[in-house]
C-alpha cells in the first residue's frame, strides 16, 4: 500500500542518515556503521529524522553509495565491476546493500580502500574462474565476481 510504502522509505532514510551520523560525527569506521544503524533506525522520530536531513545537507546517498529512496535513478549509470573492461580506469560509488549485509566483506573492502570516492584501476578480469583484479592505491587486490557485481563505479574523467 501507499502508507506501507511510506513507512519502508521512512525506515530506509532513518538508517541511512544514522549510517551519515555515524561516520561524520561519530567516526565510526564504514564497515561498522550499517550494523549499528540497524540497532537505531526505529527509534528516530520523525522529528529528528528531518533535523538529522538538515544537517547532514540533505545528503542523496548513504556513505556506502546506495541512494536514498527517490533518488534510485541517481546510480543508472553506475556500472558494475563485473561489466567494466581490463584497462577501465573508474571512481568507486557503491558497496550495494546486499554487500553490505555481510559483515565480513565489508570490513575486507574498507581495509582494502575499495570505497565510494576511491580510484581504481580495472587490472585483470578472468571469466573462467571468475574472478577480477583491481588497482586500489596502485595495490592488487582480486575479487571473486560474487562479491565484485555488488560494488559499482563511474568511469574516471
Amino acid at each position: 500500500t501507499e502508507t506501507g510504502r511510506a513507512a519502508a522509505h521512512s525506515v530506509i532514510r532513518r538508517h541511512m542518515l544514522t549510517e551519515w551520523l555515524l561516520v561524520s560525527v561519530f567516526k565510526m569506521p564504514l564497515s561498522e556503521t550499517h550494523n549499528e544503524a540497524h540497532n537505531i533506525e526505529h527509534a528516530i522520530s520523525t522529528q529528528l529524522e528531518e533535523r538529522m536531513r538538515d544537517i547532514l545537507g540533505n545528503p542523496k546517498v548513504c556513505p556506502h553509495g546506495n541512494p536514498f529512496p527517490g533518488h534510485e535513478q541517481m546510480t543508472s549509470q553506475w556500472i558494475s565491476l563485473t561489466d567494466l573492461p581490463v584497462g577501465a580506469t573508474v571512481t568507486i560509488r557503491r558497496i550495494h546493500e546486499f554487500a553490505e549485509d555481510n559483515l565480513e566483506l565489508l570490513r575486507f573492502l574498507v581495509e582494502s580502500g575499495v570505497v565510494p570516492g576511491a580510484p581504481i584501476l580495472v587490472a585483470d578480469v578472468m571469466p573462467f574462474n571468475q574472478t577480477i583484479t583491481i588497482k586500489v592505491a596502485d595495490k592488487p587486490l582480486t575479487l571473486g565476481f560474487s562479491s565484485a557485481r555488488f560494488i559499482f563505479a563511474v568511469k574516471a574523467s
